[in-house]
């Protein structure tokens, strides 16, 4: 067996003069050198065409950031877990209490796909049924087997991760640029498609937060999307449309043709008419009646939903910003 070869830098020494290299033991050194360089698959000839795809392809090892497919339930709930984002594997101390008509082992399992990617999430049955009465109803009423896979592709998969942690007692730290007031968004659209009103009202707040600390009213883009994505008599609906009405009162013109605070945008998805043309006016006429009140400040609570919950929120003192 031939000397493995050494990368070590050679000592200055001269070389031995015992003999002359040959042309043949040259060509034995060339010989032992490409027989090391060798593929050692075999399974056919490399062909220059071959040879040339395989050049920078290297394998690019998948990582996934998501949620664990499956969590394990060894440890509790970590203020780490509830930072990163990752929804604790524990289910939260008497959070599956009292889900009445269904009958789910606690650790039984029900596979979600979210989005367009059908990115997977598994989670805890029963903990979606206490928490979701969409959920509830769908596990009582099914014919199949409750760990059956369910598959919503036209969910935004990072609003069903911010979804699930809070499921598991996370806290959700609302939008803080462009991309997360989108995934906020579409968070409040599955809390009212799953019938949460907790998250929707919590939702609700945040985003009436980012709006007043930002100084912000919603574009055109993003009263089409509410308006596309919930349904009528929706509290997000109304706060989106009446700060877009809001800009327009109070904003001056940009340019000497422009209407005031008016954009180009706005007047297009006015013009097609529907529910949202129909709120933008009662905003305005609202807006002009009651001295334009800044409905991104005063209580929370006018802005929630308590149709399931009944009677309204707690009474506390207004912050000082929250004063009309």
């Amino acid at each position: 067996m031939s000397d493995p070869l050494s990368l070590a830098v050679p000592s200055p020494s001269r070389p031995s003069a015992s003999r002359s290299a040959s042309s043949s033991s040259i060509g034995r050194a060339v010989e032992r050198l490409s027989g090391r360089l060798t593929p050692t698959s075999h399974s056919r000839d490399a062909s220059p065409s071959s040879m040339q795809a395989e050049v920078g392809s290297p394998v690019v090892e998948k990582r996934d950031l998501a949620l664990p497919s499956r969590p394990p339930n060894t440890r509790a709930t970590s203020p780490a877990d509830l930072r990163s984002g990752v929804a604790s594997p524990v289910i939260p101390e008497g959070a599956i209490d009292g889900v009445d008509g269904v009958s789910i082992p606690a650790d039984a399992r029900t596979a979600i796909h979210a989005g367009l990617t059908k990115k997977k999430f598994d989670v805890h049955t029963a903990l979606l049924a206490s928490r979701s009465p969409y959920f509830k109803t769908l596990f009582s009423a099914s014919t199949t087997s409750i760990n059956a896979p369910i598959y919503f592709e036209d969910l935004d998969e990072f609003a069903f991760a911010l979804f699930l942690r809070w499921l598991y007692g996370g806290k959700l730290m609302g939008p803080s640029d462009f991309h997360g007031m989108q995934h906020y968004l579409c968070l409040y659209v599955l809390a009212q498609r799953f019938e949460v009103e907790a998250l929707q009202n919590l939702v609700m707040d945040l985003v009436r937060s980012y709006y007043r600390a930002s100084n912000m009213t919603a574009p055109a883009y993003r009263l089409e999307y509410i308006y596309t994505s919930t349904r009528s008599a929706c509290p997000m609906r109304t706060f989106l449309a009446t700060t877009a009405a809001y800009r327009v009162l109070c904003e001056p013109a940009s340019t000497k043709t422009a209407a005031a605070g008016m954009s180009d945008s706005v007047k297009g998805v006015l013009a097609k008419g529907g529910e949202l043309a129909v709120d933008f006016a009662a905003a305005l006429a609202r807006l002009h009646g009651n001295g334009l009140v800044d409905v991104r400040r005063g209580a929370d609570c006018e802005w929630h939903v308590h149709v399931r919950e009944g009677g309204k929120c707690k009474v506390r003192a207004l912050e000082p910003y929250q004063n009309p």
